[in-house]
């Protein structure tokens, strides 16, 4: 229902008119009066009098007229209260609000902020709900304020901000407001002074009439007023550049000197329009301007602009942006032919609802996310987000819609990635524990035969009845399973660098030393081959570094051995030097630069990567024949893990360049005194007899150790399982527990925690015997209470100074080893009484230098079987050999390398 006819409202302009032709009226009505009491009295006292009484009589109809145009306001508001009420919708309070807020409206633009007289309104609760300068809804809380609620209509005067004002208000009681029309003081009388001066114009002209009639003025006096007169002529016409009028001192000059004034003013308020002209039309400019770059900014946006109503969502207004996202054309959108639900999904309506609703509460909503359905059927991914703004009166919704259907496609297409990545990750790490689990499984299932194999060989040959051809048998053995168990180290290496649970052992050792054993390792294996070994260090080096002794020989004998092995002809150098020449002190971190060149078969630039890949080997068929091609990818691995890098050049038929760096620590470094040559052996021990329980599951490995600990006098029991040991352990009370920890039905893990949590049993001390050579197996072995841990195969020394620490035992010794070999017919001791070594006839130095390349390697069976060879080949060395071969079996590689050094450079 329209509720604001036309003709509800009186516009000012009517109200104007009418108060215009009041005043004229009254004022015609009241100067006539006034003339013919001049025109009566002829005498200056009364046009004095004239002058006041006229001043209260425009004063009084100043009031009248406020309050009649008051009334006329008033009977408006109660005009329009009335046409709701005969609507019947005077309860309906949004078209009450809506009426009551046309009626403000028409109220603002009939009394705008730059005429003279104003009005605002107020409710009951003193809050403003129109003033022309203070805003809507402010609270308006003076005295004045509260004196017009308590009186509810009449007239009053007060100052406000240092302005004395007049106002006349009145009480609508039907929609309680207050209706205040206001004029401050000097407006009110510069008005009433218009009316005044021109009543005292025309009193002075009568005044001067009568004046001329009963004096009989000159004819000058008279020019001079007809000059006046001709002048406000031309000032009533609009002509206002006049030059001023001459002044005297008489009457008439001061009327001239008053029109003059009057001139300037009226010349000065033309001025004062004009300009105020002149800046509402560059506001005006100005204002079209920002219209016309506020319209370029929303057509040329790229992104989606678009306004729709608050109150029944149609669209106002859609810049190309949008039109494009949606497909539609804005035509069809302003007349509703594709309306809201066209263009969106129903999935997204309950997030649309939820949008609005958070709209409403806080005028903003979004950033949100939903799915527009193109015209073409297609899903356009898009981000949302606007506020409430008002225009002309009216609510709209400002949205700002963004395509991120590219940005949709390319999350889809990451998150595939990260999925496939996450996939392929899992396939290798699930490879990984596959490869770790068989390579654990497979060292244990090698180890557990080896273990056998290598036992028994330590059992034979403390055997004093095998022949010489049976103890050379058993060293076969010993050789091919120790062969074995190195490969079998080279695969476990491998697996724990990849898993990156190798770990480095620094220790202090003489760094120009350890050069020279491993130079002097590869010359005389060069010298075997006949080509040329060269070391040359380029700068000085520290006598002594920090840093993984093993681990670097390993590095170096590996790329040496490779070089000298697939060189024929030439030779190869090793060169070794500072990155940077400098001083060093102790402590420092210095870069060494290690170099192997060499001049043998080389390899083809397409094939330097696959060198460094596990069991890959390259070049020359004739030398794939040997190794397992783990050696360059675990040098590689190794010199990366500590803390270097290795780079290759090479060149097929000329030859290769290997060479790495790594970060070294200087540190001093002191000679280690040489070890005894020669060690008796353990036939038992002093004291009662102690009791050793077993377990393992293997009878092998069970038979091993029962024919190691039997002859030396030590009381066995076995059990294959946790579970049957801890049967044996309720019978019989061990000294010791030699346990594996990788068995069915109960594992040692599990019957050593057994064991620690019975208070009959914790004290018993408890060896890991176990073929697993991971680290975590020994720390978990630890974890559970085991005293120590062994690795299989077992070495039968290490095992005893074990057995010796946690018992506590004084061994017995026997005969050497050295002195249970057969002599040919000559006695250990008869060689020892009759030959000492320094009678003993020696090897030559080239002989020397093959058996101690054989130390160097650590070989030990090589050793003894090149000593039987050169046995054979001269006699005369038979005791030194045979001393030699007793150091060789004891493992003292110290005391090897002590007794050969003599006979290097003889």
């Amino acid at each position: 229902m329209n509720t604001s006819p036309q003709g509800l409202y009186v516009s000012r302009e009517q109200m104007n008119q009418k108060t215009r032709l009041l005043i004229k009226r009254k004022v015609q009505q009241k100067f006539a009066l006034f003339l013919f009491t001049m025109l009566a009295l002829f005498g200056l006292p009364v046009v004095i009098t004239g002058y006041i009484v006229i001043s209260n009589i425009v004063y009084n109809l100043q009031d009248q007229i406020f309050t009649q145009e008051l009334t006329t306001i008033h009977n408006t508001i109660n005009k329009a209260h009335q046409v709701l009420e005969s609507a019947g919708v005077s309860s309906l309070q949004a078209y009450v609000s809506q009426a009551q807020e046309k009626v403000l409206v028409q109220l603002a633009r009939d009394y705008p902020k730059s005429t003279q007289v104003n009005v605002f309104v107020l409710d009951e609760n003193k809050q403003l709900l129109l003033h022309p300068t203070l805003p809507k809804q402010s609270a308006l809380d003076t005295t004045y304020v509260n004196d017009m609620l308590s009186q509810k209509t009449g007239s009053m005067q007060y100052l406000l901000n240092g302005v004395e004002y007049y106002a006349v208000f009145q009480w609508n009681s039907d929609w309680h407001w207050l209706i205040v029309l206001f004029i401050s003081k000097d407006a009110l009388f510069a008005e009433r002074s218009f009316y005044l001066n021109t009543v005292l114009a025309a009193s002075i002209s009568v005044l001067i009439a009568v004046i001329l009639l009963s004096y009989f003025l000159t004819a000058g006096i008279s020019n001079q007023i007809q000059l006046i007169l001709n002048y406000l002529k031309e000032i009533e016409s609009g002509k206002l550049q006049l030059p001023p009028l001459p002044s005297s001192q008489d009457e008439l000059g001061m009327i001239q000197a008053g029109v003059n004034t009057m001139l300037s003013q009226v010349a000065s308020a033309n001025q004062a329009m004009l300009a105020e002209i002149k800046q509402r039309q560059q506001a005006e400019q100005e204002l079209r301007d920002s219209e016309a770059y506020w319209h370029l900014l929303f057509e040329e946006s790229l992104s989606g602009l678009v306004l729709h109503r608050l109150s029944d969502g149609q669209l106002v207004d859609a810049n190309p942006a949008y039109l494009k996202i949606i497909g539609y054309s804005k035509e069809a959108l302003l007349t509703r032919k594709n309306d809201f639900l066209d263009i969106t999904l129903p999935a997204c309506l309950q997030a649309d609802y939820a949008q609005l609703k958070i709209l409403k509460q806080t005028g903003r909503y979004g950033p949100y996310e939903k799915v527009y359905l193109h015209s073409s059927g297609q899903q356009v991914f898009v981000r949302l987000s606007g506020l409430i703004i008002k225009r002309g009166g009216e609510s709209l919704i400002w949205s700002n819609v963004a395509d991120i259907s590219d940005l949709k496609a390319s999350e889809r297409a990451l998150r595939k990635a990260i999925n496939e990545a996450e996939q392929a990750q899992f396939a290798a790490e699930t490879a990984n524990r596959a490869k770790s689990t068989f390579l654990a499984n497979m060292s244990h299932e090698l180890r557990t035969p080896l273990n056998g194999i290598l036992g028994y060989t330590q059992i034979l040959q403390r055997d004093e009845h095998i022949s010489t051809k049976q103890r050379e048998g058993v060293e076969i053995i010993q050789r091919s399973g120790e062969y074995l168990l190195t490969l079998i180290n080279d695969i476990l290496d491998l697996s724990k660098v990849e898993a990156g649970r190798i770990d480095l052992y620094c220790t202090t050792f003489g760094f120009v030393h350890f050069l020279d054993e491993i130079t002097g390792l590869f010359e005389m294996r060069a010298e075997q081959k006949g080509i040329a070994f060269i070391y040359e260090p380029l700068s000085q080096l520290p006598s002594g570094v920090y840093a993984d002794e093993k681990r670097l020989r390993q590095v170096l004998i590996n790329l040496l051995g490779n070089a000298v092995k697939f060189t024929e002809h030439g030779g190869v150098s090793l060169k070794v030097g500072l990155v940077q020449n400098q001083t060093f002190k102790e402590g420092d971190t210095i870069d060494v630069r290690f170099q192997i060149e060499d001049t043998g078969v080389g390899v083809a630039s397409h094939e330097l990567e696959r060198i460094f890949l596990p069991f890959q080997q390259v070049g020359d068929i004739r030398h794939k024949t040997e190794g397992t091609g783990l050696g360059l990818s675990i040098t590689k691995s190794l010199i990366e893990l500590m803390g270097g890098h290795m780079e290759v050049r090479s060149v097929p038929h000329q030859g290769s360049c290997f060479w790495f760096v790594l970060p070294l620590t200087t540190a001093p470094f002191l000679v280690k005194d040489s070890a005894p040559e020669a060690m008796p052996v353990i036939r038992g021990y002093e004291g009662e007899r102690r009791h050793v329980l077993i377990v393992d599951d293997k009878l092998e490995n069970r038979s091993v150790l029962t024919n190691l600990l039997t002859p030396l006098g030590f009381s066995l029991s076995e059990a294959c399982n946790g579970e049957e040991a801890l049967l044996c352990l309720e019978h019989t009370l061990p000294d010791l527990i030699l346990t594996d920890l990788v068995m069915p039905v109960m594992d040692g893990f599990e019957f050593t925690r057994h064991i620690r949590q019975s208070p009959r049993f914790q004290q018993i001390p408890v060896i890991a015997v176990s073929a697993s050579v991971f680290d975590y197996h020994q720390l978990e072995s630890e974890a559970a209470g085991c005293n120590a841990f062994i690795s299989k195969p077992v070495h039968f020394g290490a095992l005893l100074e074990l057995i010796q620490n946690q018992l506590d035992l004084q061994w017995t010794y026997g005969a050497t080893l050295v002195e249970m070999l057969p002599t040919h017919g000559h006695s250990t001791q008869q060689i020892s009484d009759s030959n000492s070594l320094e009678t003993m006839i020696g090897p030559s130095p080239q002989e020397a230098k093959q058996l101690y390349e054989l130390v160097m390697m650590g070989d030990i069976a090589g050793i003894i079987k090149r000593a039987d060879d050169l046995q054979q080949q001269n006699p005369a060395l038979m005791p030194f050999l045979q001393h030699l071969i007793g150091l060789a079996r004891r493992f003292d590689e110290d005391a090897l390398s002590t007794l050969l050094e003599p006979y290097l450079t003889q």
